[in-house]
């Protein structure tokens, strides 16, 4: 069985720089990218990181070189992010307190966790890119926005 890895892009767009890199890695270490998106439409690359002669206007130089660029095109001109899982049909919805069944969905809610909780095991790794904005890095915040949980200690690129 070929090892997989779950890979959440933002179908609302993604730099490409942050896709290429961890796509190669896995591809050459021989990993299945699996890729999901919220509601399962296809994400494409964000405009500038397609784009070697964009100026970062507050950085005022550019910021995708022409290596990058082809690269992120290939990859999105590509197949291989037309068919993304839709977060929103494979994860279940929190019932409201409020509804008069919400013991019964309650139960199936959590029925339902512990089913992805098995189908999440055939993945090695979950790949999620979250931005940080320069002003973060520079005083050395970080952003994680789900409250990570890994679920294995390995890196899965050097397996």
């Amino acid at each position: 069985m070929a090892k997989k890895v779950l890979c959440i892009l933002s179908e609302w767009g993604y730099w490409g720089e942050e896709l290429v890199g961890p796509v190669e890695a896995l591809d050459a270490a021989g990993y299945e990218i699996v890729f999901a998106t919220s509601t399962g439409r296809r994400p494409h690359a964000l405009p500038p990181s397609m784009d070697a002669t964009f100026m970062d206007p507050p950085l005022g130089r550019g910021v995708t070189s022409e290596e990058m660029a082809r690269l992120t095109k290939a990859i999105d001109g590509g197949t291989r992010l037309d068919n993304p899982i839709s977060l929103k049909e494979w994860l279940p919805e929190k019932p409201y307190r409020s509804s008069h069944n919400y013991l019964r969905e309650q139960e199936a809610y959590n029925n339902r966790l512990d089913e992805i909780s098995k189908e999440l095991d055939e993945y090695a790794a979950l790949v999620l890119r979250v931005r940080q904005s320069p002003d973060q890095a520079a005083f050395g915040e970080t952003v994680n926005p789900v409250g990570h949980r890994s679920r294995r200690d390995q890196r899965c690129a050097q397996q």
